[in-house]
């Protein structure tokens, strides 16, 4: 797969980040205006966005759902629950 922005070996290397590194602020797309009307992120901090959100999700989904003691989980699984103090 290649990158929009390919590795040129005669440029020199500097403390610049990668198009594959986190970036700390995002780039924004603006009207005339200087309206915010899009953002433009990195893939990988996109999709670390996107896992966060599933996990919302997941975790909404689930809030009425009844639990299951640690002790008991561990009984199913053969294992011995001691707490220590």
């Amino acid at each position: 797969m290649l990158c929009p922005k390919q590795y040129n070996p005669g440029q020199q290397k500097t403390g610049a980040k990668t198009d594959h590194e986190h970036t700390t602020q995002p780039q924004y797309i603006t009207n005339a205006n200087r309206q915010k009307l899009s953002v433009i992120l990195p893939m990988a901090d996109y999709l670390e966005l996107l896992e966060d959100f599933e996990d919302l999700a997941t975790i909404a989904e689930r809030k009425d759902e009844s639990t299951i003691p640690l002790e008991d989980v561990l009984k199913e699984d053969g294992l011995n629950f001691e707490v220590q103090s």
